[in-house]
């Protein structure tokens, strides 16, 4: 089971469309959270290929 949450879409229709093209994810760092493990890869803070809560990005 995987623990970091992602973010697959801004809308239900988009995020189904995503995981079931296959389209990539991106995983989100929670506040609070210095680094996250999404399959295999370490995400920290300020890396680009986490989505960010804030900005919606």
């Amino acid at each position: 089971m995987m623990e970091t949450p992602w973010f697959a879409g801004e809308t239900f229709v988009e995020a189904i469309r995503s995981i079931v093209t296959g389209r990539c994810v991106r995983p989100i760092l929670l506040p609070g959270q210095a680094s996250a493990t999404f399959y295999g890869d370490v995400y920290r803070a300020g890396d680009p290929r986490l989505y960010d809560l804030g900005s919606g990005r």
